[in-house]
């Protein structure tokens, strides 16, 4: 337990690579004890695949999603859920067939399932189905896809599903010579903006401090990047107070930074 602990703060802390060491450590310790749910240690192994994932090292991810799926058998939105993230890793590793391949495994264990978590998985699958079929060039299937997870994902009011799908129409509508893609481009990126804003807020202060911070960060290095750069055309001559405005211009030039800074 206290590994599973401090293994979730350190994926807080985004040390990924530290958060894979501690998932392994607490599996360790859980193939002491037989007595464990297997299902249980299935989801230790899914967070330790998903910390390689974050932490780009697809390789491993790829070898503990897996063993995830062994420990998970039995359990078909368990294991559809496992093979649509291996479908990632997989098209991360570059083995698109592989990628598929999984998806058609999630699909075949979801079959007739009903519930909503079923119709979620369903519609990530239908998602990122037309993302690897695109990828392949396969831009009419992807399409086709695409637009029956637009639906899926309205359906349901899922934003991420809703983007994803918008993004593959449009990049398969200009593919094809279609109109409309740059209209479906901008749908997505609409989604994506509302849904990123809805991620900062679920992930609460301490997540919407740190963006602050980096927003600001990113900012200030503009602004000092700017500067500097115009330090190499200043033309002294020009500061001569012969040259400067009205008083009237000045104020006015002053006050349309004023607002435009603090945003009144």
């Amino acid at each position: 337990r206290y590994s599973m602990v401090a293994a979730k703060g350190a994926e807080g802390s985004y040390a990924f690579v530290e958060a894979a060491k501690l998932y392994a450590r607490a599996l360790e310790l859980a193939g002491k004890l037989p007595e464990l749910d297997q299902r249980e240690v299935g989801r230790v192994q899914g967070s330790l695949a998903s910390a390689w994932q974050r932490a780009g090292e697809y390789r491993k991810a790829a070898d503990a999603y897996n063993e995830a799926l062994a420990r998970l058998a039995g359990n078909p939105l368990l294991e559809a859920d496992v093979l649509l993230k291996l479908s990632r890793v997989d098209q991360k590793l570059g083995a698109l067939p592989d990628a598929l391949n999984c998806l058609e495994r999630a699909r075949g264990l979801l079959g007739d399932a009903k519930g909503l978590e079923a119709a979620r998985l369903n519609a990530r699958a239908s998602a990122w189905h037309s993302m690897v079929l695109q990828a392949q060039g396969r831009t009419p299937e992807a399409l086709e896809w695409a637009e029956r997870a637009a639906k899926e994902g309205e359906e349901l009011d899922e934003p991420a599903i809703i983007g994803d799908a918008y993004m593959v129409m449009g990049w398969a509508t200009s593919a094809l010579g279609k109109e409309g893609s740059e209209a479906l481009l901008l749908k997505s990126l609409a989604v994506g903006s509302v849904l990123l804003l809805t991620l900062v807020n679920a992930f609460g202060a301490k997540f919407m401090g740190r963006g602050e911070t980096l927003i600001v960060a990113v900012k200030v290095a503009i602004l000092v990047l700017f500067a500097a750069t115009g330090l190499w055309f200043i033309e002294p001559e020009n500061l001569s107070p012969a040259l400067w405005p009205e008083t009237q211009s000045i104020l006015f030039g002053a006050g349309v930074l004023f607002i435009g800074y603090e945003g009144f």
